[in-house]
């Protein structure tokens, strides 16, 4: 997928306010924004977008396991470091701490899955 080439300070000053107005009353309004923006990209860089709006301060109730089925469905098709990361620290890692029995549950069953 090609990429705009934003420098990361540039991308997220400018993200930051277009963020900003994005609504999210409900954790499913929250999963359908965040997977409409990732799944319609065409540049690396929405896909980007569509990671940082996952972690809006505003959404940091809604990093449940409710929220993983919309994770693996990025982190599958991005299969590259430059989302992956961002997603399985900053995001998984919430969802560990709040869920741990079921996120390691989750975990183990992802590491012994055909697609790592």
């Amino acid at each position: 997928m090609p990429c705009l080439g934003v420098k990361t300070e540039e991308f997220r000053r400018a993200l930051k306010p277009v963020l900003a107005r994005v609504p999210l009353p409900r954790a499913a309004a929250w999963r359908r924004s965040c997977l409409g923006l990732f799944r319609k990209a065409t540049y690396r860089d929405e896909w980007w977008a569509a990671a940082a709006l996952a972690g809006d301060r505003r959404a940091r109730e809604f990093q449940t396991m409710d929220a993983l089925p919309m994770y693996e469905e990025m982190i599958v098709t991005a299969a590259w470091w430059d989302v992956v990361d961002d997603l399985a620290t900053h995001r998984l890692s919430e969802i560990l701490r709040r869920e741990p029995a079921a996120m390691k549950r989750t975990m183990r069953a992802w590491s012994r899955d055909a697609n790592l």
